[in-house]
């Protein structure tokens, strides 16, 4: 008993004092990992839909064709474009809301940006300014406003464009596997 308690005090220090490893190393099993867990947690959100519209089709496919293997087989297919098209419109849905939101949160963030920066500036000059050091006010004033300037800039330049361009991306994308499904069931 006691040989237990000393390996789990070394185990637990040897644990503590490797902290940094062991936290890469879990995060790299959550990166590889998480694929599959996303996979899991749609697939159980998606299989009611699956087994609803596979029964309904069925029982109405097996009224139409001779072979009732034909009509399941077919029944399967329906239910698993049901089941992605569903998620593809709740992708698209969550991105239509959430997207917008962004943009006007980010144009929000950018109007504030100067006058938070002015109010922090006037802060840290009273707060410096009574210690007797104007140089040390000059190079922290010099410094949050190149600092906040090019936040602004980066926000600016290149964060909003690339948000219309990855909206862009996503579209297509979804509008290329509507087709594509699309034209397979066409044939």
């Amino acid at each position: 008993m006691i040989f237990l308690a000393g390996s789990g005090i070394i185990l637990f220090y040897m644990l503590i004092a490797h902290l940094g490893g062991v936290k890469d190393m879990l995060g790299n099993l959550g990166n590889i990992v998480s694929p599959f867990v996303y996979g899991f947690i749609m697939a159980y959100l998606l299989c009611p839909v699956y087994n609803l519209v596979t029964r309904k089709m069925y029982h109405f496919l097996e009224k139409k064709m001779k072979k009732k293997t034909r009509a399941f087989t077919a029944a399967k297919a329906i239910g698993t474009i049901a089941s992605i098209a569903l998620l593809i419109f709740v992708v698209a849905f969550v991105i239509a809301l959430i997207v917008p939101q962004l943009i006007d949160s980010i144009s929000t963030l950018i109007v504030q940006i100067p006058g938070a920066v002015s109010q922090l500036t006037r802060w840290i000059a009273k707060v410096l300014g009574e210690s007797n050091h104007p140089e040390l006010v000059d190079t922290v004033n010099n410094w949050m406003t190149n600092g906040f300037g090019s936040i602004e800039d980066v926000i600016k330049d290149r964060l909003l464009p690339g948000i219309n361009g990855y909206i862009t991306k996503i579209s297509q994308g979804l509008i290329v596997t509507v087709k594509t499904a699309l034209n397979i069931l066409s044939g």
